[in-house]
């Protein structure tokens, strides 16, 4: 397994594959390339047998860090690698919080983060289109 922390992303492929299989908004090739022109989106990628197995997009917002994405493919469920790719980001940003925003329903995701130390700051009730609420979460800092 090979963990790899880029400012750009060049192996879009299965990131893009991944995304559509558990996101409603359907990517193509153009929405990655259009992060890899704004700087302020960082990619942190695990692969595994020379494959992308999971990701996570983040977002610089100067004095925060955005968690904008993070998937693992079906089948490396279980694996650890949403708690490696966290930790990762979390490294890489010791001294900043880390905010993220997901769904009510999205069970396992909210034991991830809590997992990880995220907490529930704020509720957006009725965000979605199914009307499902997004819970906003932080992971502060230590200093």
């Amino acid at each position: 397994m090979e963990v790899l922390i880029s400012e750009k992303i060049k192996d879009y492929d299965n990131i893009i594959k991944i995304h559509n299989l558990y996101f409603d908004n359907k990517w193509q090739p153009n929405d990655i390339e259009n992060m890899n022109r704004t700087e302020n989106y960082g990619f942190i990628v695990i692969k595994k047998d020379n494959e992308i197995a999971a990701y996570l997009i983040s977002y610089d917002t100067l004095d925060s860090i955005d968690l904008f994405e993070i998937a693992v493919d079906s089948s490396y469920h279980g694996q650890g690698m949403g708690t490696i790719l966290l930790k990762t980001l979390s490294e890489k940003n010791r001294n900043r919080d880390i905010f993220l925003e997901v769904s009510e329903d999205n069970e396992k995701a909210l034991l991830l983060y809590k997992k990880n130390n995220f907490k529930q700051i704020s509720l957006r009730k009725n965000y979605y289109k199914d009307n499902k609420s997004a819970i906003i979460m932080v992971r502060k800092y230590d200093n």
